[in-house]
């Protein structure tokens, strides 16, 4: 297939066969979310982490392999170095949930093996002592499919954190904490089969242009 580049914003790129999916009725893949969500977060504070980013810690780190702290420790200081020096600071993250994170390794290899993209966002703040990971997960699912992968993404997380404290000699203590529940409800609920990335986008937008605000407030 010749790629074609249409789009591009930072690191992510829209390829012209994406554009198809476009159309009414189409179901988004993470070419296009991860374009919109960088542009929207584009100089402002908010820090993105695409899918790809999130399937490898999904998928790629193994708390076995005897290079996981130095893995952890990379790639915390290319997404976000400010986590790796304790003193006081605020991070905020939004990470796109796609359903196929929570797969078998086997499985996720399979192209289109997921099929619901739901929001997480992570408010994180870091002192010399303590950093407390505020979370909240947007899903436009009535039934919050995506929950359990962003619970399984989250502990992956605060694991890899976990482990490039101890690999850099940082003593702050690291805790989660759950921001109120969001639950979706009247025009932020989808009622067909195929428009949760857009869901996801307007999610998105929503958190990092009132990132101090909760969206479900």
């Amino acid at each position: 297939m010749n790629l074609v580049v249409v789009a591009q914003c930072q690191d992510q790129q829209v390829y012209e066969h994406d554009l198809r999916l476009l159309r009414p009725g189409q179901w988004l893949n993470d070419n296009i979310i991860s374009f919109f969500i960088e542009s929207i977060a584009l100089d402002t504070s908010v820090v993105f982490l695409s899918p790809s980013i999130s399937s490898f810690i999904s998928h790629q780190l193994d708390p076995e392999d005897e290079d996981y702290a130095d893995e952890c420790m990379n790639f915390f200081q290319g997404a976000m170095p400010q986590i790796l020096n304790p003193t006081k600071s605020e991070i905020n993250l939004v990470i796109p949930i796609n359903s196929s994170f929570s797969d078998s390794h086997a499985a996720f290899m399979q192209p289109g093996s997921g099929t619901h993209w739901s929001l997480l966002h992570l408010k994180v703040s870091v002192s010399s002592t303590t950093t407390t990971i505020h979370h909240v997960h947007y899903d436009s699912s009535p039934s919050n499919f995506n929950l359990s992968t962003a619970t399984n993404l989250l502990s992956t997380l605060s694991s890899c954190l976990k482990a490039a404290y101890k690999h850099k000699s940082i003593t702050s203590s690291i805790s989660l904490s759950p921001l109120p529940p969001f639950t979706s409800s009247g025009p932020m609920k989808q009622t067909d089969g195929y428009s949760c990335g857009w869901f996801t986008i307007f999610f998105a937008r929503a958190v990092i242009l009132n990132v101090d605000e909760p969206l479900y407030d």
